[in-house]
């Protein structure tokens, strides 16, 4: 070193970045590219990315791969199907990914192959898993399976979970079991507009005109309830098919013109 400044030596005592926190840094970059996914071409890029960084054996980046292509509308259950096959153990969140993605999808079949695998892995179930799966069952009336996975949800202990207590109200509903649908929303105890808006549909899809317009009645006692605009549609279609026109008239009262969206429940 002799002839070398002190100036010029310092850099040899300047801290170095570990590798650690470069792969860190890089595994954030991967996660950004995911997140501004807006097509399969961008998605193309960052899951290979991914692969060239290694991270995909990281479960973190696994399951949001997963996921973002699963769950946009632009994605591909295709691809996220080979993606999920390549993951060594997946979790309840892949799994429930992959339910809930082929249920967007309307492949209703499907979701419910991926409960039999979930099961059969010994995988634990959790409130995400049950909504886009009854909504399989009521899509394809499928009422067997839709009754084996209730005892599973009682079996599990979430058999009060507000989400999935709707989603048997409408599944029950959709697939002509209405005393089953009504013994569920029985058992709802802090009832919210979608438990209400269920239990309405199932009675007007069945053409119990008066029932629905008994529900809404008492649903208007419970004022933290604001009934949505196809709510009103279905009650003013019972007005009509009972000729109520007074109560079809008193029941939803518009506000001043500055507040459309609103409406005064009565």
């Amino acid at each position: 070193m002799i002839g070398t400044t002190v100036l010029h030596q310092t850099h040899f005592l300047l801290p170095q970045e570990s590798p650690d926190v470069n792969l860190r840094l890089k595994e954030q970059e991967c996660l950004t590219l995911l997140r501004r996914c807006m097509h399969m071409e961008e998605f193309r890029q960052a899951h290979a990315q991914i692969l060239k960084w290694g991270f995909f054996s990281n479960s973190f980046c696994a399951s949001n791969l997963l996921a973002t292509c699963a769950l946009p509308d632009w994605g591909s259950m295709d691809y996220a199907s080979s993606i999920f096959q390549q993951i060594e153990e997946p979790g309840t969140f892949e799994f429930n990914t992959m339910i809930k993605g082929y249920a967007k999808d309307f492949n209703m079949e499907n979701s419910l192959f991926v409960y039999c695998e979930m099961l059969e892995k010994g995988v634990h179930s959790d409130n995400f898993t049950f909504p886009s799966l009854l909504k399989a069952c009521a899509w394809l009336k499928a009422i067997k399976e839709g009754m084996q996975i209730h005892g599973h949800i009682f079996k599990i202990g979430l058999e009060s979970d507000l989400y999935v207590q709707n989603s048997l109200i409408n599944m029950y509903g959709k697939c002509g079991k209405i005393q089953l649908s009504s013994a569920v929303f029985e058992q709802v105890d802090l009832k919210d507009v979608a438990s209400w808006s269920a239990i309405i549909a199932v009675h007007t899809s069945f053409g119990m005109w008066c029932e629905s317009l008994k529900l809404f009645k008492e649903m208007g006692h419970d004022r933290s309830c604001r009934p949505e605009e196809s709510l009103y549609v279905s009650m003013l279609s019972a007005c009509s098919h009972l000729g109520a026109l007074d109560f079809g008239r008193k029941r939803v009262v518009p506000l001043p013109k500055n507040d459309k969206k609103e409406q005064i429940f009565l």
